[in-house]
């Protein structure tokens, strides 16, 4: 389990607010999955900013997850 953030539970007020994200998967220039941990700090998004942004995105979120990342596709 991951600790999200401890000083309110209410997700409205850390939209837009920087947070790290981590994992072990694929880079985008990976064939296997990496041996170390990346990071990335990205901004948090607000539920419909999010899925208007890809269709996909209402298949593999739910209301455990939130989304994060900027407009420029980075």
């Amino acid at each position: 389990p991951i600790c999200l953030w401890t000083q309110t539970s209410n997700y409205y007020d850390i939209i837009s607010k920087q947070g790290v994200v981590a994992g072990w998967g694929k880079t985008e220039t990976s064939v296997s999955a990496s041996d170390k941990p990346y990071f990335a700090e990205l901004p948090v998004v607000d539920e419909s900013t999010c899925l208007r942004s890809n269709p996909v995105f209402s298949q593999i979120t739910s209301r455990r997850s939130f989304c994060v990342g900027n407009r420029d596709g980075k």
